[in-house]
């Protein structure tokens, strides 16, 4: 998805989708973008995020059971 970056307030960006707008922490954006920049937006579902997430909790929990003491 494209957006346009078309402004920044405090520490937020307001990005412009199709005539609407999005409001985004400044921090998550590349460092080198300035109004009027064209950013890509990726969206993924919150499942194969949580999905990540449950993975690597198991991983860390398999590390430290069986880490030798």
């Amino acid at each position: 998805m494209q957006a346009v970056l078309d402004r920044f307030e405090d520490s937020s960006a307001v990005l412009r989708i199709n005539g609407q707008e999005l409001i985004v922490p400044k921090a998550d954006l590349p460092k080198d973008v300035h109004e009027g920049s064209t950013l890509f937006l990726l969206i993924s579902s919150s499942t194969s995020e949580e999905e990540a997430r449950e993975k690597l909790a198991k991983s860390i929990l398999n590390e430290i059971l069986n880490a030798e003491v």
